[in-house]
């Protein structure tokens, strides 16, 4: 709202009356020390001489005036800087997205080639992998070929215990014991096939076979001076497998309907993958 020249002089004149009252009054909140001091005597000399208030606000519009293009310009400058000060912030702001752009793409682009090279030697493992594979079975079929006799056919329906023996004949021929046979005779001692060199107990249930058994089967051997082998379609227990090891037993798991075989022990493994004619050697080997 704009001030008449009656509410100016009025406002004027409170004001130095109120400097009159309280001279200590001080401007310097609003203007420097010496424009404080030189404003507030010019008050004081207003509040003493009233007729000097229009000569005063002639004189202060004159000054406003004269000031009007120094006040322009700074506030001109005040402008420019704000803008200036704007422009470079965001300046700054749009290379900073710049900068975390680019290096968010870099770091992309470099997961990107660590993950395509990780991928790279996945699969160049892998397909070592798949070529070791194929070459240890094409290994394990050329000795399964090579062996004195075949290995016996898968039996879908499954076998009898007569059956199993006559399977366990079957792999005993195929693994080197040629002269293998199953017994026929009573009190065998739990003996089913016999060879020249091995004594066989089958076991042609899936329950596991105590260690009991296990020692049974290694008196046996012992007495008859010949090597034990245990075979089973079930597995054995932990106190047999121990056993076996101590006294150098193979133990072999079959499937009939399968048609495959299994060692239980390291000796059993060693067995399936290389025959029964280093049989003595691969039995004094610690680590078989």
């Amino acid at each position: 709202m704009t001030r008449t020249r009656t509410q100016t002089y009025e406002r004027v004149v409170q004001r130095a009356r109120e400097l009159r009252q309280y001279p200590e009054v001080e401007l310097g909140e609003l203007w420097s020390p010496e424009q404080a001091n030189e404003r507030a005597a010019r008050w004081r000399t207003l509040a003493a001489d009233p007729q000097l208030i229009p000569m005063h606000l002639a004189q202060a519009h004159q000054e406003w005036m004269a000031n009007a293009p120094a006040r322009d310009a700074r506030r001109h400058a005040r402008i420019e800087n704000r803008d200036f000060a704007r422009r470079e912030a965001e300046r700054r702001s749009a290379e900073r997205e710049v900068e975390l752009r680019e290096a968010e793409e870099a770091m992309l682009a470099r997961r990107a080639r660590e993950r395509e090279d990780r991928e790279l030697a996945e699969a160049a493992l892998r397909e070592q992998e798949r070529a070791e594979l194929e070459r240890v079975d094409a290994e394990r079929r050329a000795r399964w070929l090579d062996r004195p006799a075949p290995a016996p056919d898968p039996q879908p329906f499954g076998v009898s215990h007569e059956g199993a023996e006559r399977l366990v004949t079957a792999w005993m021929r195929h693994l080197g014991a040629l002269d293998a046979e199953t017994t026929r005779v009573a009190g065998d001692g739990g003996i089913d096939v016999v060879s020249e060199k091995f004594i066989v107990q089958v076991k042609n249930y899936a329950g596991s076979i105590a260690v009991v058994d296990v020692r049974a089967l290694y008196g046996v051997a012992a007495a008859e001076g010949k090597h034990p082998l245990m075979f089973t379609s079930g597995t054995m227990t932990v106190e047999g497998l121990a056993f076996a090891n101590r006294v150098s037993m193979a133990a072999l798991k079959y499937s009939a309907e399968d048609g495959t075989l299994h060692g239980l022990n390291p000796l059993g493994e060693h067995i399936v993958e290389h025959g029964l004619d280093n049989y003595e050697t691969a039995a004094s080997l610690p680590h078989l």
